[in-house]
């Protein structure tokens, strides 16, 4: 750290200014506030910056009396002190001489002795490129530790940088093609509470009419099972009324109704039917019934109520059974 900075014969005046952490120069026009600055950066840096770096252009700037010599100097915070002496011989050349300590010493070592201290013309920084003010900063700020992973560091920053921006790209594309995708759907109107309610109205309508097909599952099985018991009761009539061994056939209509005739059956006169003397009187009742019974199948009646009657009278009269009485 600098603790003071001195000059001599510097713009024809000579001091030693001390410099603290943060040192406030001010004063009037002409007091040597420039004077100060720009004899730490001779000091240090070998030249002001904009005032020429040649021995001769440097001594013309800032050395304005009668002096032959020129001289600005820096102590640092250990008491030693840096110094540079331009001098201007018989013949006009100016040269330049450096001092550690009060010992005259050659440009590598003066240039070790200012390894800790750094002096930075704002202007002059602000002028440089990116590339250059980060070596700068490097130069007037070394970092702890291996520079290398420091700069493997940034690198591998970088790529994450470049991944996270490549991501961000293609998310924006996504986004804009989603948008452009919902531009061309065309939503039903209503809002979504609407269409829920549609939803569960049909759901609702859904349930009811399964509910319904199934009553009426239930409702065609049990008429079913009652047609089958109504069909087996009647077979069972039909069957006591014609007796063992005779085949019956329930009626169902629609089914087993005959076809009507494409013409209708001639009229037949009906004749009495005189009894025979000689046959005897249940040979002359079955030959009526008989005849009955062939008339009706003539007509087209072969599932009717009467010819079934007939019928069952007709084979009981064949086996001599008594007849039964017609009211």
């Amino acid at each position: 750290m600098i603790s003071a900075v001195t000059a001599h014969n510097f713009k024809g005046a000579t001091f030693q200014a001390p410099l603290g952490g943060m040192t406030l120069v001010v004063g009037p026009n002409g007091a040597g506030k420039s004077s100060r600055s720009q004899a730490l950066q001779l000091a240090v840096l070998g030249y002001v910056p904009g005032a020429g770096k040649r021995n001769g252009d440097i001594m013309g700037a800032f050395q304005a009396s009668e002096g032959k010599d020129l001289r600005a100097g820096i102590v640092l915070e250990s008491g030693k002190k840096l110094e540079r002496r331009f001098t201007r011989s018989r013949t006009g050349a100016v040269s330049m001489e450096m001092y550690a300590g009060g010992i005259k010493c050659s440009a590598p070592e003066f240039a070790r002795a200012l390894a800790d201290v750094a002096v930075v013309d704002l202007s002059v920084f602000l002028g440089l490129s990116d590339a250059k003010k980060i070596d700068e900063l490097f130069r007037l700020f070394p970092p702890e530790g291996n520079v290398r992973d420091i700069a493997a560091k940034i690198e591998a920053q970088a790529k994450q940088v470049a991944a996270l921006e490549r991501q961000e790209r293609e998310a924006s594309s996504m986004v804009s093609n989603l948008m452009s995708r919902r531009s061309k759907i065309n939503l039903p109107a209503g809002s979504m509470a609407d269409k829920q309610n549609e939803i569960d109205r049909a759901e609702a309508d859904l349930r009811q009419a399964r509910a319904d097909l199934e009553a009426e599952r239930i409702a065609a099985a049990r008429a079913e099972e009652k047609a089958k018991a109504q069909e087996e009761a009647l077979l069972a009539q039909g069957r006591a009324a014609l007796g063992e061994g005779q085949n019956f056939t329930p009626f169902k209509p629609g089914v087993d109704a005959a076809p009507m005739p494409a013409s209708p059956a001639p009229i037949q006169t009906m004749r009495p039917i005189v009894p025979s003397t000689t046959a005897p009187a249940g040979q002359d009742i079955q030959a009526i019934l008989q005849h009955i019974l062939s008339t009706m199948d003539r007509a087209g009646c072969d599932v009717c109520a009467a010819r079934m009657v007939i019928k069952c009278e007709l084979t009981k009269a064949r086996r001599g059974l008594p007849l039964e009485a017609v009211a």
